[in-house]
């Protein structure tokens, strides 16, 4: 999991305002899951504290077990905490899981993210 989330890991440990926080799921001795957050200001907004959720995994097999919604709940009581307004997430428009996911736990469609490779 380090190698491919190596980026997020070092902003996690570089950070010293503490804007990033990873919450990991166990099985034994064995990550399951993880949550990544981040916190951003944008004083051009009302609800200007934003939690960013960047990026949320669960393996096959723990899904469907509350595994994903308790990595959730943490991460939300961490952007309380912090004071957070309101919080960001994306997910590909194919992703059904990860939509249902955002959806039970009381997320809405809030706009429409284009986007295009350029070569």
């Amino acid at each position: 999991m380090e190698q491919a989330y190596k980026e997020y890991i070092e902003q996690i440990n570089e950070n010293e305002d503490g804007s990033w926080k990873i919450y990991l799921a166990a099985s034994g001795d064995r990550i399951v899951g993880y949550i990544i957050g981040s916190i951003e200001k944008d004083e051009s907004l009302v609800y200007n504290t934003i939690g960013k959720l960047e990026d949320w995994y669960v393996e096959e097999a723990y899904r469907e077990k509350g595994v994903g919604g308790e990595l959730y709940h943490k991460l939300e009581e961490w952007y309380r905490e912090k004071e957070c307004q309101q919080v960001l997430s994306d997910t590909w428009q194919d992703n059904m899981s990860s939509i249902n996911a955002h959806k039970k736990l009381g997320f809405f469609v809030s706009g429409i993210m284009f986007g295009k490779i350029l070569k």
